[in-house]
């Protein structure tokens, strides 16, 4: 999932066509939800993988 968004933020970013003032509004909100989506799931994978196996699956 992170690839595939870094993938999509990377096209995004680099395409220098010229659409217009309300198409370069929306590309620039999809790159902001883009990077706050990057960064949350990067987090979420940090966090996972920062702690033991044994915290994350309680035993009954």
């Amino acid at each position: 999932m992170i690839e595939i968004n870094e993938n999509t933020l990377n096209h995004i970013t680099s395409d220098n066509r010229n659409f217009g003032p309300e198409l370069e509004e929306l590309k620039q909100t999809e790159i902001a939800d883009l990077n706050f989506h990057l960064k949350y799931y990067r987090s979420l994978v940090n966090f996972i993988n920062s702690n033991p196996e044994n915290k994350i699956i309680r035993e009954k």
